[in-house]
Order: C-alpha cells, then structure tokens, then sequence
C-alpha cells in the first residue's frame, strides 16, 4: 500500500497501459480487498472505477497470472471471521498448492501479493506489531477516514508530486538500505564457534550428483537446498549454487531487506575459513590475459582466454535491456588496457587535415544520441548445429544475445567534420573513396588489428542510426564491451561492432582483418573448409530472423496432468526489421499459438531491438509431462525462420534461425 501510494495518478488508470511494477501493486490491493481485511476500501481506492476492477481482473485471467487469480478465489472464501494470520496462512497454502506449476513471473507476483497480505496483518495488530490507531490517508488522495496508517516504523515515501534528486544508486536499493536494522546489517558476519568452510568446499555442495546446495554471503555460509521451492525467484538462485549470492544480490538489490536477511540467517550453518575471506589469486606477468576486467559469475563461461560467456537463459528476458554485468560477452582477442582519458580517436577522411578527438571532444562537440539496439554473436545458437555435424566454433546455446541503450555521437557527423563530401542529398560524392576502415586496439600475435570496413553511404546514412558509443546503458562502456569507445552499427552482427574504437579512414580496399577476410561467412551446407573459398563469399552484415524459447528451459519438469503451460523468449531481426509476429507450439509445430509481444521499440520504420513476446500454450492431452515447445518469428519482411537447422547447416555454424525446440521431461516425486 505504501509503494501504491507513490504512484501518480495516471498510473492509477486503465491496467493495459501499466508497467509491471504497477501491475504487481494493484495485484496486492486486490489480495487485501478479496482477503476481507480491515482495508479493504483502501485497497479498493486502486481499482476505483468497478469498470476498472473487472479490467483488471481481465487482466490478470489473460496475462498468465491464473495461478494468482485461484490463490485470491481461494482466499476469498476464507470466512470473515477468521483472524488475519489464519487467512495469511490459508493464502500461503493456496499459493503453495497452486505455484508448481506456473512460471517464475506468477510466483514473483504471488510473493508479492503475500507480502501486501503480511503488510495489512501487521498493520492491524494482528501478528504482534504496535496497534496503529484510525487516521486520514497520509497523502493528499481520498482515502476513508478509518483506513489505519502504517506501522509508526515504517518510513513513508514521499507524495507523488515531490521532485526526487538524482540518485547515484536506484532509489529502491538506497531506501532499503537505509531502513536495514542493526541486526540485518550484520547479516554474513562470521558468528564465532560455527563450522569454518572452505570456497573449494562450498563449490562441491551445488547440488550435483544429490548434494546439498551451499552459498555464501559476505563471510557467512548458508544451506539453501530446502528453501529453493519456496523461492520467489524460482531456480535463479541456482546460479548461485557454491558460491556466493553477493554479486547477484547486487543485480537485484531487492534482496537487501530485513525480511529477507532474516530468512538467510535462518538458514545459515557455517562461516567462511578466515584465509578464505579474501581471495589472493597469484598472477602470472607472462601471461597476456593477466590484465583482464573482472566478470559477473552468473555469465555462463564458454572460454575465459579469450574470455567468451552467455548471458544466463534464466534471466535473459527479464528486462528489455540487459544489465552491463550480464550481456554476454564475445572477445576474439585480449582485452585492451585503456586509459580513457588519454585515449584519442584518429579520423582520416583523406579530404582534410586528420582529426584526433577525445572522449570529451566527443561529449563537447557533437550532438548525444542514444540508441536501444541488440547485439548478437553470428554463432548464437550454434551448438543447435553441432548436433547435425560439428561446426568449430564456441558452442553458444541462445544466450549470445542482448541488448542495451548505446549513447554516443553519429559517425556521420564526425565523418563530415573531417571533410567527407557529400551532395545535396547528403550522400556521399564519388570522388572520393567509399569505403570506411574502423579499427580496434586489439590486435593478433602479427600485430594485425581487429577492423571491420563499411560502406560510406551506409555510415553517412542519417536512418542507420551508426553511433560511436561512450556509454552502455548510462555508463561508461565496460572494458569487456570496447572502453572506451565502441562502433555500433545497429542491425549488424556482433562481429561488426568494433570495440576499443581508436581509428577510422576512408579507403578504397576492405580490412584485412583475418574476422573479415577469413571468417564470419556462411557457405553452402555441402562445402567444408578445405573447399571453401572465401574470397568469393561476401562478409556476414544483417542478423536473420530468429527467435528463442527462454522458459521453460530445456528439461524443464512438468505435470502429467497439467494442461496450460507459460513460454516466453526473444526474438530479432537485423537490418532494422521489426517482428511481426512470433507463433509458438506445444505440439512440435503441429498446431500454433500467436503470442503477446510484450516489448518492442520501433522508429522512423525501424526496429535495431528484439521483441520480448509471451505465450500460454494449451498442452496436448494424455502429454505425460513430455512436451516439444516450438517458436518461430516473422518479420516485417515477411521473413520467417526455417522450420529446421538442417537448411542452414555450415561448417563455421553461423546464423542457426531454425525453430527453436525445448522438450519437458515429466515431473519427478521425491
């Protein structure tokens, strides 16, 4: 209630419009009010019109939230006359009957709308907390006059119409921070006569061959294997498993609550052995690899030298844009050790006297844009290939792919500050050359740098959006992803997105990098390396049209019995296409269901970002838990993917756009 009454009005309106955030809020509201609490009209003042209610309900029936919707009916037959905390305990046990079988969103809602529940008990007295005494709303909106604050504790948020200062940190993780009790805050502290563990020892209890799984916090160790099921969060915390929650608690900083770090202690058995509190890994000074960046341990590591790693299939889709510390990563060589400030960008455009521009120059000269465009490995998906023939290469799954919001200047501008000519359509001229050379830092054992070329009409078009990013999502590019500088050429593939930018020429010959003369080509699916002939293949640019099952993940467990099942993913297109459509299967592409894109950004007729889409499948009878989940996408093109990889098999693995399959297994009983 709380969080509903930071909302501003017009959040407050029509359901379809919302943000998830929103969503979830209202969800809590119309637990309390089914539940009969002593707020119910406080809670009823969010779904105020009754036409707004049934919307939302609506809502809640076609947004895969049904698991939610019978945990609230059930609820709501609770008698009147029941305490809060026996109608708290018979929401939790609807919500545990019902949770098995829906997907990791329903449960975070369901948490959610227990907590609102737990939040109206304690307001009320009824599990202990200082009685509140009847009062007016605490803001200025219509509230009734004997709706109780909350507890005297809690801190309230500041009225809607309140300017917020710019935070350094996002406000929700800096308000939880500041209302941690002294006992939360020593939440992970060794606690003297418990057991001492080992990190190798805690690495070998993640739940492989029937372990149980241990993490750590800060320099507490805690047993997790019996709390996994209740998880909010779902098998996310496998991520986790052996090693420590830290750093993904710093991706959902949600986590640092009195509540939850409660729960944790509660399930902690040892302290980490004091001479494993700090790690001193010894580096080796004649290793080239010994300077590179730290990385998120929830990336799913293909090679660390050089360092290649997937985003985690379980949290790929969580968001439209991904976190700089999970977007996957593809370095072909080492990893440049840049000083930003001294870094200088050379520009030759053979027209003019060269320029050498900085970072700053960048920021100071030219005119920001920003950009949301997805990146994705040409190979993404490949090992899907190497099921049919090897293809050499690394075996990426369909995490090669995210996306971010890319700030920078437009090459174009810079191009045409350096003397590029261009006529009065702004194309370029031809009297001059009409290729661009764009060169990295990295460089191979020859010295040959990474490089790409580009047309120039391609670089001067103002629609291509061909940025030089300073900034990943508002921050400075990560050394893994191109500090300081970073070409992007949206609807391009990965291999095409120069980092370590440091010069930039025209010319009449394409790069000789071995990445563009020697590799990112496709072939036809007979011809194999030693028959290849790449100098007649033209270099890889535009990403085809493909898609991805996210959730379930492969193996997932399902029911015997269970009819109706959740699927989300992702799907993209380059070269600007948008996604028209995605049809997704639970019959191995017997018969289809249109799915729900949930995200997708388009401008001026382009779209340089996935979709995000959604789908509740109805399962074939007498399934036994086995059920082949298909997806494919369409774009604006009409384009639509292969119904299998066998067509597009090619020996480097590139570009794998067939349906993308994911087979449940029945569940298993303990």
């Amino acid at each position: 209630l709380a969080r509903a009454q930071t909302l501003q009005p017009a959040e407050r309106g029509e359901p379809s419009g919302h943000s998830m955030q929103a969503a979830r809020v209202r969800a809590s509201a119309l637990v309390c009010a089914a539940a009969q609490h002593p707020l119910p009209r406080a809670a009823g003042q969010l779904l105020r019109p009754q036409t707004q209610q049934q919307g939302f309900v609506k809502l809640l029936q076609q947004q895969h939230f049904r698991c939610f919707s019978r945990a609230a009916t059930a609820l709501a037959a609770t008698s009147t006359s029941t305490s809060s905390t026996t109608q708290s305990s018979s929401f939790h046990a609807a919500v545990a009957a019902e949770v098995a079988a829906y997907d990791r969103r329903v449960w975070t809602l369901l948490a959610t709308a227990a907590a609102a529940v737990a939040v109206v008990a304690t307001a009320t007295g009824a599990v202990g907390a200082p009685e509140a005494k009847a009062a007016g709303a605490p803001d200025q909106r219509e509230k009734p006059q004997d709706s109780p604050q909350p507890p005297k504790q809690a801190q309230q948020p500041p009225p809607p119409s309140q300017p917020q200062q710019p935070q350094s940190q996002p406000q929700s993780q800096q308000h939880n921070e500041q209302e941690l009790t002294e006992e939360a805050k020593r939440a992970g502290e060794a606690i003297p006569g418990l057991k001492e563990y080992t990190r190798a020892e805690v690495a070998k209890h993640n739940g492989q061959n029937g372990s149980r799984i241990l993490v750590t916090f800060k320099n507490g160790v805690y047993d997790i294997t019996d709390f996994i099921k209740t998880h909010p969060g779902g098998d996310k915390i496998l991520l986790a498993a052996g090693s420590s929650v830290d750093p993904f608690w710093a991706l959902y900083a949600a986590h640092k609550t009195n509540n939850v770090l409660k729960i944790l202690e509660g399930l902690r058995v040892g302290n980490l052995a004091k001479s494993e509190q700090v790690d001193t890994t010894a580096v080796d000074v004649n290793d080239p690899y010994r300077n590179e960046p730290a990385r998120h341990p929830a990336l799913q590591v293909l090679t660390q030298k050089p360092f290649n790693a997937e985003t985690p299939v379980q949290i790929l889709t969580d968001n439209f844009i991904t976190n700089n510390d999970i977007f996957f990563v593809r370095n072909h060589l080492t990893v440049p050790l840049v000083d930003g400030k001294a870094h200088r960008l050379q520009v030759d455009s053979g027209n003019a006297p060269p320029l050498s521009l900085s970072v700053d120059d960048l920021k100071s000269s030219y005119r920001k844009h920003t950009v949301a465009v997805t990146l994705q490995c040409a190979g993404n998906r490949r090992r899907e290939l190497n099921e049919i023939r090897a293809a050499p290469g690394l075996a990426w799954r369909v995490g090669g792919i995210s996306t971010a919001e890319w700030t920078g200047v437009r090459l174009r501008d810079v191009l045409l500050r350096a003397g590029v000519k261009i006529d009065e359509d702004g194309r370029p001229l031809p009297n001059q050359p009409q290729l661009v050379l764009l060169e990295g830092l990295d460089k191979d054992p020859t010295g040959e740098h990474y490089s790409t070329s580009l047309t120039l009409e391609r670089a001067l078009d103002i629609n291509a959006d061909v940025l030089i990013a300073y900034e990943m999502n508002g921050e400075p590019i990560p050394r893994d992803h191109g500090y300081p500088l970073r070409l992007i050429i949206p609807g391009y593939i990965g291999a095409r997105h120069v980092k370590w930018l440091s010069s930039i020429k025209l010319t009449d010959e394409e790069s000789k990098c071995f990445f563009y003369t020697s590799d990112y080509k496709v072939f036809s699916p007979d011809v194999t390396k030693e028959k290849a002939d790449f100098s007649c293949s033209p270099p890889l640019m535009e990403s085809s049209v493909t898609s991805a099952i996210t959730e379930p993940r492969e193996g997932a467990q399902i029911a015997a019995d269970e009819t109706v099942l959740s699927a989300r993913g992702y799907a993209y297109s380059g070269g600007g296409r948008s996604i028209m459509r995605v049809d997704v299967s639970a019959d191995g592409g017997k018969t289809w269901t249109v799915a729900t894109l949930e995200k997708q950004e388009i401008s001026r007729g382009k779209s340089w970002a996935w979709a995000l889409w959604s789908a509740d499948l109805n399962l074939p009878p007498n399934h036994g838990g086995v059920v082949d989940i298909v997806c494919k996408a369409v774009d604006s093109s009409a384009a639509v993917q292969p119904d299998s990889p066998h067509g597009v098999w090619n020996f480097r693995g590139l570009l794998n756009n067939g349906w993308h399959h994911v087979k449940t297994r029945p569940e298993q009983t303990n």
